[in-house]
Protein backbone atom coordinates (compact mmCIF):
# COMPACT_ATOMS: atom_id res chain seq x y z
CA UNK A 1 0.00 0.00 0.00
CA UNK A 2 0.96 3.59 -0.52
CA UNK A 3 1.88 5.48 2.68
CA UNK A 4 -1.09 7.80 2.16
CA UNK A 5 -3.61 4.98 2.42
CA UNK A 6 -5.22 4.16 5.74
CA UNK A 7 -5.54 0.85 7.56
CA UNK A 8 -9.13 0.18 6.51
CA UNK A 9 -9.54 -3.35 5.21
CA UNK A 10 -10.11 -3.43 1.48
CA UNK A 11 -10.93 -6.51 -0.56
CA UNK A 12 -11.07 -8.11 -3.99
CA UNK A 13 -13.79 -10.65 -4.71
CA UNK A 14 -14.31 -12.55 -7.95
CA UNK A 15 -16.46 -15.22 -9.52
CA UNK A 16 -14.49 -18.18 -10.96
CA UNK A 17 -14.74 -18.90 -14.66
CA UNK A 18 -17.24 -21.55 -15.72
CA UNK A 19 -14.76 -23.38 -17.95
CA UNK A 20 -12.14 -26.02 -17.19
CA UNK A 21 -9.35 -25.77 -14.63
CA UNK A 22 -6.85 -23.78 -16.68
CA UNK A 23 -9.49 -21.23 -17.66
CA UNK A 24 -10.33 -20.92 -13.96
CA UNK A 25 -6.62 -20.61 -13.14
CA UNK A 26 -6.18 -17.69 -15.54
CA UNK A 27 -8.97 -15.69 -13.91
CA UNK A 28 -7.68 -16.63 -10.47
CA UNK A 29 -4.19 -15.35 -11.31
CA UNK A 30 -5.65 -12.09 -12.57
CA UNK A 31 -7.64 -11.58 -9.35
CA UNK A 32 -4.68 -12.52 -7.15
CA UNK A 33 -2.23 -10.21 -8.92
CA UNK A 34 -4.79 -7.40 -8.94
CA UNK A 35 -5.24 -7.78 -5.17
CA UNK A 36 -1.48 -7.87 -4.60
CA UNK A 37 -0.93 -4.80 -6.79
CA UNK A 38 -3.65 -2.74 -5.11
CA UNK A 39 -2.84 -3.70 -1.50
CA UNK A 40 -6.19 -5.42 -1.06
CA UNK A 41 -7.19 -8.63 0.72
CA UNK A 42 -8.02 -11.43 -1.70
CA UNK A 43 -11.26 -13.23 -0.88
CA UNK A 44 -10.95 -16.93 -1.71
CA UNK A 45 -14.04 -18.22 -3.54
CA UNK A 46 -16.22 -20.77 -1.79
CA UNK A 47 -15.69 -24.44 -2.63
CA UNK A 48 -17.64 -25.88 -5.55
CA UNK A 49 -17.54 -28.85 -7.92
CA UNK A 50 -15.46 -27.28 -10.65
CA UNK A 51 -15.85 -28.30 -14.27
CA UNK A 52 -13.59 -31.28 -15.14
CA UNK A 53 -11.90 -31.22 -11.70
CA UNK A 54 -14.61 -32.81 -9.60
CA UNK A 55 -13.63 -36.49 -9.66
CA UNK A 56 -14.69 -38.45 -6.57
CA UNK A 57 -17.41 -35.81 -6.11
CA UNK A 58 -14.85 -33.45 -4.62
CA UNK A 59 -15.53 -29.74 -4.22
CA UNK A 60 -12.68 -27.24 -4.42
CA UNK A 61 -11.97 -23.58 -4.19
CA UNK A 62 -9.67 -22.49 -7.05
CA UNK A 63 -6.83 -21.91 -4.60
CA UNK A 64 -7.09 -25.38 -3.02
CA UNK A 65 -4.62 -26.65 -5.62
CA UNK A 66 -2.03 -24.09 -4.55
CA UNK A 67 0.34 -23.68 -1.63
CA UNK A 68 -1.82 -21.41 0.48
CA UNK A 69 1.05 -20.68 2.88
CA UNK A 70 2.88 -18.96 0.05
CA UNK A 71 -0.22 -17.05 -1.03
CA UNK A 72 -0.97 -15.99 2.56
CA UNK A 73 2.60 -14.82 3.10
CA UNK A 74 2.50 -12.91 -0.18
CA UNK A 75 -0.52 -10.84 0.80
CA UNK A 76 -3.71 -10.86 2.81
CA UNK A 77 -6.32 -13.51 2.08
CA UNK A 78 -9.59 -14.49 3.66
CA UNK A 79 -12.39 -16.95 2.94
CA UNK A 80 -15.76 -16.04 1.47
CA UNK A 81 -17.43 -17.01 4.74
CA UNK A 82 -15.09 -14.82 6.80
CA UNK A 83 -15.55 -11.93 4.38
CA UNK A 84 -19.34 -12.15 4.55
CA UNK A 85 -19.23 -12.20 8.34
CA UNK A 86 -16.90 -9.19 8.40
CA UNK A 87 -19.09 -7.18 6.02
CA UNK A 88 -22.59 -8.29 7.05
CA UNK A 89 -22.26 -9.87 10.50
CA UNK A 90 -23.16 -13.34 9.22
CA UNK A 91 -21.77 -15.90 6.78
CA UNK A 92 -25.31 -16.92 5.86
CA UNK A 93 -26.65 -15.64 2.53
CA UNK A 94 -30.42 -15.36 2.27
CA UNK A 95 -31.67 -17.87 -0.28
CA UNK A 96 -28.61 -20.13 0.01
CA UNK A 97 -29.50 -22.13 3.12
CA UNK A 98 -30.58 -25.24 1.22
CA UNK A 99 -27.75 -25.51 -1.29
CA UNK A 100 -23.99 -25.38 -1.52
CA UNK A 101 -22.89 -21.79 -1.00
CA UNK A 102 -20.66 -21.58 -4.09
CA UNK A 103 -23.37 -22.88 -6.43
CA UNK A 104 -25.97 -20.47 -5.10
CA UNK A 105 -26.69 -17.61 -7.48
CA UNK A 106 -27.75 -15.47 -4.55
CA UNK A 107 -24.14 -15.50 -3.34
CA UNK A 108 -22.93 -13.88 -6.56
CA UNK A 109 -25.62 -11.23 -6.33
CA UNK A 110 -24.67 -10.62 -2.69
CA UNK A 111 -20.98 -10.23 -3.55
CA UNK A 112 -21.88 -7.79 -6.31
CA UNK A 113 -24.10 -5.78 -3.95
CA UNK A 114 -21.33 -5.52 -1.35
CA UNK A 115 -18.80 -4.18 -3.83
CA UNK A 116 -18.03 -1.83 -6.63
CA UNK A 117 -18.54 -4.37 -9.42
CA UNK A 118 -16.27 -3.42 -12.29
CA UNK A 119 -17.20 -4.12 -15.90
CA UNK A 120 -13.68 -4.31 -17.32
CA UNK A 121 -13.29 -6.63 -20.29
CA UNK A 122 -9.95 -8.02 -21.49
CA UNK A 123 -10.99 -7.58 -25.13
CA UNK A 124 -11.67 -3.87 -24.83
CA UNK A 125 -9.98 -2.62 -21.62
CA UNK A 126 -6.36 -2.52 -20.45
CA UNK A 127 -5.53 -1.89 -16.79
CA UNK A 128 -2.61 0.19 -15.54
CA UNK A 129 -1.62 -0.46 -11.92
CA UNK A 130 0.59 1.32 -9.43
CA UNK A 131 0.41 4.93 -10.57
CA UNK A 132 -0.15 5.97 -6.93
CA UNK A 133 3.58 5.31 -6.50
CA UNK A 134 4.45 7.50 -9.47
CA UNK A 135 3.43 8.03 -13.08
CA UNK A 136 5.08 5.88 -15.74
CA UNK A 137 7.99 7.47 -17.56
CA UNK A 138 7.75 8.34 -21.25
CA UNK A 139 9.26 5.05 -22.43
CA UNK A 140 6.90 3.00 -20.28
CA UNK A 141 3.92 5.11 -21.36
CA UNK A 142 4.67 4.42 -25.02
CA UNK A 143 5.10 0.72 -24.27
CA UNK A 144 1.79 0.58 -22.38
CA UNK A 145 -0.08 2.23 -25.27
CA UNK A 146 1.48 -0.19 -27.73
CA UNK A 147 0.61 -3.16 -25.52
CA UNK A 148 -2.98 -1.92 -25.13
CA UNK A 149 -3.35 -2.15 -28.92
CA UNK A 150 -6.32 0.20 -29.08
CA UNK A 151 -8.01 -0.96 -25.90
CA UNK A 152 -9.22 1.63 -23.40
CA UNK A 153 -6.54 2.48 -20.81
CA UNK A 154 -7.85 2.37 -17.25
CA UNK A 155 -5.72 3.85 -14.47
CA UNK A 156 -6.90 1.67 -11.59
CA UNK A 157 -5.53 3.99 -8.88
CA UNK A 158 -7.60 6.87 -10.27
CA UNK A 159 -10.70 4.88 -11.15
CA UNK A 160 -13.92 5.55 -9.16
CA UNK A 161 -13.58 2.05 -7.66
CA UNK A 162 -10.24 2.88 -6.03
CA UNK A 163 -11.72 3.98 -2.70
CA UNK A 164 -14.37 1.25 -2.57
CA UNK A 165 -14.13 -1.20 0.33
CA UNK A 166 -14.44 -4.06 -2.17
CA UNK A 167 -13.79 -4.36 -5.89
CA UNK A 168 -15.65 -7.29 -7.44
CA UNK A 169 -15.02 -9.08 -10.74
CA UNK A 170 -18.22 -10.66 -12.01
CA UNK A 171 -18.37 -13.51 -14.52
CA UNK A 172 -21.09 -13.21 -17.14
CA UNK A 173 -20.35 -14.61 -20.60
CA UNK A 174 -23.41 -12.88 -22.07
CA UNK A 175 -21.85 -9.52 -21.23
CA UNK A 176 -18.32 -10.64 -22.19
CA UNK A 177 -17.36 -10.45 -18.51
CA UNK A 178 -15.01 -13.40 -18.51
CA UNK A 179 -11.38 -13.26 -17.49
CA UNK A 180 -10.22 -15.77 -20.05
CA UNK A 181 -6.94 -13.94 -20.35
CA UNK A 182 -3.44 -13.85 -18.94
CA UNK A 183 -2.89 -11.36 -16.15
CA UNK A 184 0.05 -9.86 -18.08
CA UNK A 185 -1.96 -9.32 -21.29
CA UNK A 186 -4.75 -7.54 -19.37
CA UNK A 187 -2.70 -5.54 -16.85
CA UNK A 188 0.50 -3.48 -16.90
CA UNK A 189 2.36 -1.74 -14.12
CA UNK A 190 3.46 1.89 -13.97
CA UNK A 191 7.10 0.90 -13.56
CA UNK A 192 9.12 -1.98 -14.96
CA UNK A 193 10.30 -2.97 -11.48
CA UNK A 194 6.70 -3.35 -10.25
CA UNK A 195 5.85 -5.39 -13.33
CA UNK A 196 8.78 -7.72 -12.74
CA UNK A 197 7.83 -8.08 -9.08
CA UNK A 198 4.22 -8.95 -9.97
CA UNK A 199 5.32 -11.60 -12.44
CA UNK A 200 7.65 -13.06 -9.81
CA UNK A 201 4.67 -13.32 -7.45
CA UNK A 202 2.89 -15.37 -10.14
CA UNK A 203 5.91 -17.64 -10.50
CA UNK A 204 7.04 -17.97 -6.89
CA UNK A 205 3.83 -17.77 -4.84
CA UNK A 206 1.05 -19.01 -7.14
CA UNK A 207 2.45 -22.51 -7.40
CA UNK A 208 0.88 -25.93 -7.02
CA UNK A 209 0.80 -27.42 -3.55
CA UNK A 210 3.62 -29.61 -2.27
CA UNK A 211 1.90 -32.94 -2.79
CA UNK A 212 1.52 -32.17 -6.48
CA UNK A 213 5.10 -30.92 -6.72
CA UNK A 214 6.51 -34.01 -5.00
CA UNK A 215 4.52 -36.45 -7.15
CA UNK A 216 5.71 -34.71 -10.32
CA UNK A 217 9.33 -34.59 -9.17
CA UNK A 218 9.22 -38.33 -8.49
CA UNK A 219 7.97 -39.01 -12.02
CA UNK A 220 10.59 -36.69 -13.54
CA UNK A 221 13.31 -38.63 -11.72
CA UNK A 222 11.90 -41.92 -13.03
CA UNK A 223 11.81 -40.60 -16.59
CA UNK A 224 15.39 -39.35 -16.31
CA UNK A 225 16.39 -42.80 -15.12
CA UNK A 226 14.55 -44.49 -18.00
CA UNK A 227 16.16 -42.09 -20.48
CA UNK A 228 19.61 -43.10 -19.20
CA UNK A 229 21.15 -39.71 -19.78
CA UNK A 230 19.40 -39.00 -23.06
CA UNK A 231 16.80 -36.30 -23.74
CA UNK A 232 13.26 -37.62 -23.40
CA UNK A 233 10.22 -35.94 -24.93
CA UNK A 234 6.82 -35.06 -23.46
CA UNK A 235 3.70 -34.44 -25.53
CA UNK A 236 0.26 -33.11 -24.66
CA UNK A 237 -2.41 -34.43 -27.01
CA UNK A 238 -5.85 -32.92 -26.46
CA UNK A 239 -8.64 -35.18 -27.71
CA UNK A 240 -11.70 -34.64 -25.50
CA UNK A 241 -14.28 -31.83 -25.46
CA UNK A 242 -12.05 -29.51 -27.42
CA UNK A 243 -13.83 -27.03 -29.66
CA UNK A 244 -10.88 -26.44 -31.99
CA UNK A 245 -11.17 -29.35 -34.42
CA UNK A 246 -8.09 -28.30 -36.37
CA UNK A 247 -5.95 -29.10 -33.34
CA UNK A 248 -7.54 -32.53 -32.77
CA UNK A 249 -5.16 -34.26 -35.14
CA UNK A 250 -4.84 -38.00 -35.82
CA UNK A 251 -2.05 -40.20 -34.48
CA UNK A 252 -0.03 -40.07 -37.68
CA UNK A 253 0.12 -36.28 -37.44
CA UNK A 254 1.30 -36.58 -33.84
CA UNK A 255 3.93 -39.12 -34.93
CA UNK A 256 5.18 -36.79 -37.65
CA UNK A 257 5.43 -33.93 -35.15
CA UNK A 258 7.34 -36.06 -32.64
CA UNK A 259 9.70 -37.27 -35.37
CA UNK A 260 10.56 -33.67 -36.17
CA UNK A 261 11.83 -32.78 -32.67
CA UNK A 262 12.43 -35.92 -30.55
CA UNK A 263 16.03 -36.62 -29.63
CA UNK A 264 15.45 -40.12 -28.26
CA UNK A 265 12.79 -42.85 -28.17
CA UNK A 266 11.34 -42.22 -24.68
CA UNK A 267 8.10 -40.21 -24.91
CA UNK A 268 5.86 -39.22 -22.00
CA UNK A 269 2.22 -38.79 -23.10
CA UNK A 270 -0.21 -36.44 -21.33
CA UNK A 271 -3.63 -36.82 -22.89
CA UNK A 272 -7.36 -37.02 -22.30
CA UNK A 273 -7.64 -39.69 -25.02
CA UNK A 274 -8.99 -42.76 -23.22
CA UNK A 275 -8.11 -45.33 -25.88
CA UNK A 276 -4.41 -46.13 -25.89
CA UNK A 277 -4.85 -47.81 -29.26
CA UNK A 278 -5.03 -44.31 -30.68
CA UNK A 279 -1.28 -44.02 -30.07
CA UNK A 280 -0.42 -47.33 -31.81
CA UNK A 281 1.50 -45.61 -34.65
CA UNK A 282 3.73 -43.90 -32.07
CA UNK A 283 4.13 -47.06 -30.00
CA UNK A 284 5.62 -48.85 -32.99
CA UNK A 285 8.56 -46.45 -32.98
CA UNK A 286 8.74 -44.93 -29.50
CA UNK A 287 8.65 -46.15 -25.92
CA UNK A 288 5.53 -44.47 -24.57
CA UNK A 289 4.91 -43.72 -20.87
CA UNK A 290 1.58 -42.63 -19.37
CA UNK A 291 0.85 -41.32 -15.87
CA UNK A 292 -1.13 -44.43 -14.91
CA UNK A 293 1.94 -46.58 -15.64
CA UNK A 294 3.87 -44.84 -12.86
CA UNK A 295 1.31 -44.73 -10.01
CA UNK A 296 2.87 -47.78 -8.36
CA UNK A 297 2.17 -48.94 -4.84
CA UNK A 298 3.90 -46.79 -2.25
CA UNK A 299 4.84 -44.04 -4.70
CA UNK A 300 4.28 -40.32 -4.02
CA UNK A 301 2.25 -40.25 -7.22
CA UNK A 302 -0.11 -42.96 -6.02
CA UNK A 303 -0.49 -41.23 -2.64
CA UNK A 304 -1.28 -37.91 -4.32
CA UNK A 305 -3.87 -39.38 -6.68
CA UNK A 306 -5.52 -41.32 -3.85
CA UNK A 307 -5.78 -38.11 -1.85
CA UNK A 308 -7.27 -36.23 -4.80
CA UNK A 309 -7.51 -37.70 -8.31
CA UNK A 310 -8.11 -34.18 -9.63
CA UNK A 311 -4.43 -33.42 -9.10
CA UNK A 312 -3.47 -35.68 -12.03
CA UNK A 313 -3.57 -32.97 -14.70
CA UNK A 314 -1.52 -30.59 -12.55
CA UNK A 315 1.09 -33.28 -11.95
CA UNK A 316 1.27 -33.79 -15.71
CA UNK A 317 1.74 -30.08 -16.34
CA UNK A 318 4.80 -30.08 -14.07
CA UNK A 319 6.18 -33.23 -15.72
CA UNK A 320 5.80 -31.73 -19.19
CA UNK A 321 7.18 -28.45 -17.89
CA UNK A 322 10.47 -30.18 -17.04
CA UNK A 323 10.84 -32.38 -20.15
CA UNK A 324 13.97 -31.73 -22.25
CA UNK A 325 11.68 -31.50 -25.32
CA UNK A 326 7.94 -30.76 -25.38
CA UNK A 327 5.19 -30.74 -28.00
CA UNK A 328 1.82 -29.26 -27.05
CA UNK A 329 -1.64 -28.54 -28.41
CA UNK A 330 -2.27 -25.12 -29.94
CA UNK A 331 -5.27 -23.27 -28.41
CA UNK A 332 -5.10 -25.43 -25.26
CA UNK A 333 -4.76 -23.51 -21.99
CA UNK A 334 -3.49 -26.76 -20.43
CA UNK A 335 -0.57 -26.68 -22.87
CA UNK A 336 -0.34 -22.93 -22.33
CA UNK A 337 0.53 -23.21 -18.65
CA UNK A 338 3.08 -25.94 -19.44
CA UNK A 339 4.82 -23.57 -21.83
CA UNK A 340 4.98 -20.82 -19.19
CA UNK A 341 6.50 -23.27 -16.70
CA UNK A 342 9.02 -24.16 -19.39
CA UNK A 343 9.70 -20.47 -19.90
CA UNK A 344 10.43 -20.11 -16.18
CA UNK A 345 12.85 -23.03 -16.44
CA UNK A 346 14.68 -21.67 -19.50
CA UNK A 347 13.27 -24.37 -21.80
CA UNK A 348 11.64 -22.10 -24.35
CA UNK A 349 14.05 -23.20 -27.17
CA UNK A 350 12.81 -26.82 -26.95
CA UNK A 351 9.07 -26.06 -26.74
CA UNK A 352 6.91 -26.78 -29.78
CA UNK A 353 3.34 -27.41 -30.97
CA UNK A 354 1.97 -30.44 -32.81
CA UNK A 355 0.22 -28.44 -35.55
CA UNK A 356 2.87 -27.88 -38.26
CA UNK A 357 1.98 -24.26 -39.00
CA UNK A 358 2.41 -23.35 -35.33
CA UNK A 359 5.21 -25.77 -34.50
CA UNK A 360 7.85 -23.12 -33.84
CA UNK A 361 5.56 -20.32 -32.65
CA UNK A 362 6.79 -20.42 -29.06
CA UNK A 363 10.47 -20.16 -29.92
CA UNK A 364 10.04 -17.28 -32.33
CA UNK A 365 10.34 -13.66 -31.23
CA UNK A 366 6.84 -12.50 -30.32
CA UNK A 367 4.82 -10.27 -28.06
CA UNK A 368 1.13 -10.63 -27.18
CA UNK A 369 -1.34 -9.20 -29.61
CA UNK A 370 -4.12 -6.92 -28.44
CA UNK A 371 -7.14 -8.33 -26.64
CA UNK A 372 -7.37 -11.34 -24.36
CA UNK A 373 -4.61 -13.29 -26.20
CA UNK A 374 -5.55 -16.38 -24.17
CA UNK A 375 -4.75 -19.11 -26.70
CA UNK A 376 -1.06 -19.35 -25.84
CA UNK A 377 1.44 -17.99 -23.33
CA UNK A 378 3.77 -15.16 -24.29
CA UNK A 379 7.37 -14.32 -23.33
CA UNK A 380 6.10 -11.25 -21.45
CA UNK A 381 4.89 -13.63 -18.73
CA UNK A 382 8.22 -15.26 -17.95
CA UNK A 383 11.14 -13.34 -19.45
CA UNK A 384 12.91 -10.34 -17.88
CA UNK A 385 11.23 -10.85 -14.51
CA UNK A 386 14.35 -11.14 -12.35
CA UNK A 387 17.05 -8.67 -11.43
CA UNK A 388 20.47 -10.07 -12.34
CA UNK A 389 21.24 -11.42 -8.85
CA UNK A 390 17.82 -13.04 -8.59
CA UNK A 391 18.17 -14.54 -12.04
CA UNK A 392 21.54 -16.03 -11.11
CA UNK A 393 20.09 -17.61 -7.96
CA UNK A 394 17.05 -18.89 -9.83
CA UNK A 395 19.27 -20.44 -12.53
CA UNK A 396 21.13 -22.25 -9.77
CA UNK A 397 17.88 -23.70 -8.46
CA UNK A 398 17.00 -24.80 -11.98
CA UNK A 399 20.04 -27.07 -12.12
CA UNK A 400 18.18 -29.54 -9.89
CA UNK A 401 14.78 -29.92 -8.27
CA UNK A 402 15.70 -31.70 -5.01
CA UNK A 403 15.66 -29.38 -2.02
CA UNK A 404 16.28 -31.15 1.27
CA UNK A 405 13.34 -33.53 1.67
CA UNK A 406 11.08 -31.62 -0.69
CA UNK A 407 11.01 -32.42 -4.40
CA UNK A 408 9.87 -29.27 -6.17
CA UNK A 409 9.29 -29.73 -9.88
CA UNK A 410 8.75 -26.08 -10.75
CA UNK A 411 11.29 -24.20 -8.64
Amino acid sequence: RHHSEGNEKRYVTFEPDHGGWNNIRMGMETAALFAWSTGRILVLPAKARLYLVSKAAKAHGPFDFYDLDLITNGGGVTTTEEYLKERTGTSVVEGCQDEHLASCKALHFKLRDLAHTVLWKPRTDFLVLGTRFGAPDDTTTRSIKKHAAGRKLIDVDRHPSHNATTIHFATDAKRDLRFLTHFYTFMRWASASMGRAARRVARDELRYRREIQCAAAEVIDLLKEKANGRNWTAIHVRRGDFQFSEAKVDANAVLKAVDSVAQDTLVYVATDERKRDFFAPLAQKYSLVFLDDLATKGSKLQAALLEDPNWAGMVEQLICGAAPVFLGTWWSTFTGYITRIRGYRGLRPSTFYVLPKYRDAFIKTSKPVGGAAWWREWPTGFEDIDDDHRLFAFAGEMSGHVHEDLHDASE
